[in-house]
């Protein structure tokens, strides 16, 4: 995940800003097959196993912030904070430009986002 240091100077001259809510953020991210084995517990009505990234895995949200970065690779004016991405612009122009392609770049790579947040 991005430093404190390193996102206060990416917004450094930025004057627009929007907020960007993965949806059930983890839960987009599919399993292994054998990585969902070693998921399984037993709960008193049968055996379960995660068929998607579970929050209580200790690393979740390092495998859920690597994805967003080699998802966002290349785009300027966007920052990935957990499951809400930060997009930012010095203008108007710049900042819709850029959001319009972190949400094609979203779409397009199957991240689903959330529409009441």
């Amino acid at each position: 995940m991005a430093s404190v240091n390193y996102t206060i100077t990416e917004f450094n001259n930025a004057k627009i800003f929007s907020i960007i809510d993965a949806n059930s953020g983890f839960w987009q991210i599919m399993l292994h097959p054998e990585s969902s084995a070693l998921t399984t517990f037993i709960a008193p009505f049968g055996r379960f196993k995660s068929k998607r990234l579970p929050f209580w895995i200790s690393s979740a949200p390092e495998v859920f912030q690597k994805r967003i970065r080699e998802c966002l690779k290349g785009l300027n004016g966007v920052v990935g904070l957990m499951d809400e991405f930060v997009v930012y612009g010095e203008t108007e122009k710049e900042h819709n430009e850029r959001l319009y392609q972190v949400s094609q770049r979203l779409q397009d790579s199957g991240w689903t986002l959330n529409a009441e947040k």
